[in-house]
């Protein structure tokens, strides 16, 4: 039998990578405008995901909307937000970004050209807050009924959380840079980043434990070899161990801005008579 060829997938990542850096070099020669850069590398990001991630992910730029005590509140802007596109979708759609109810998000990723040790301290920060949003709520059909659903609420994981930056601008090295994130998010007590890709120093990603009294609390895992490749495993992983709600539930989206008063009812003209 002739001998099979040898794929080189640690080539193709070096080469995924060097096209990443000519197309951030590319988007600072011609554009000059902040906002225009950013989101041309959002869209850069975006197509890269949309290229290995399964089908049933959507991708999308936008806002989060979730239930606080005194009603429906947003995240701030997430670059790039990843969702049910099969049983979820967003609640209004512009032509610049969508809204999306916290039951149809798996995650998001924060997406930056370069990337200072101060900015990665914030968005470790900001991860711990967007972590606290976990209360999504759906109706289920009552038991033994065709016609009856009742109203729940679950707070399953966060949402999983991830960073893509083009490049990392720091003197520190990867261990000094996993150290850094371990010690930022002991300092919140809660972040978690699933992913964080620096792609011209390596790959970072706190490690997951089963409960908070585990030693590896806060510790972080680094790779500087096919880092690419493990940003896309790692995507492809955890998302796939999402939770997801049962089949015959759907999300409650009306609880975020209708009431059961606005529904008014007409029975038929005769219905009095016949006792209905």
């Amino acid at each position: 039998m002739a001998e099979c060829a040898r794929p080189s997938f640690g080539d193709f990542d070096n080469l995924e990578r060097k096209n990443l850096k000519q197309r951030l070099d590319a988007l600072r020669a011609v554009l000059r405008h902040s906002g225009e850069k950013g989101r041309a590398l959002e869209a850069e990001a975006m197509s890269l995901l949309r290229d290995f991630l399964p089908s049933e992910y959507g991708l999308s730029t936008g806002f989060v909307a979730y239930h606080e005590e005194d009603g429906p509140r947003l995240t701030s802007q997430l670059d790039i937000i990843i969702y049910d596109a099969v049983r979820g979708a967003p609640m209004a759609r512009f032509g610049t970004c969508d809204v999306f109810p916290l039951e149809a998000v798996y995650g998001y990723v924060e997406v930056k050209a370069s990337l200072s040790a101060s900015k990665l301290d914030d968005l470790v920060r900001k991860n711990a807050e967007l972590r606290e949003i976990k209360r999504r709520q759906y109706w289920r059909p009552v038991k033994d009924t065709t016609t009856v659903a009742e109203s729940v609420a679950v707070e399953p994981p966060s949402m999983r959380a991830y960073v893509f930056a083009f490049e990392y601008k720091g003197s520190e090295g990867p261990e000094a840079i996993a150290r850094r994130l371990a010690d930022v998010a002991k300092e919140t007590g809660s972040a978690h980043l699933h992913g964080v890709l620096l792609a011209n120093v390596g790959f970072f990603s706190h490690h997951a434990v089963e409960n908070r009294s585990d030693p590896k609390l806060h510790s972080v895992n680094y790779v500087v070899e096919n880092r690419l490749s493990h940003f896309k495993w790692a995507l492809v992983h955890k998302l796939a161990r999402c939770w997801r709600h049962p089949a015959d539930w759907f999300p409650a989206l009306d609880q975020y801005h209708l009431s059961s008063a606005d529904v008014k009812t007409e029975k038929p003209s005769d219905a009095e008579a016949q006792g209905l």
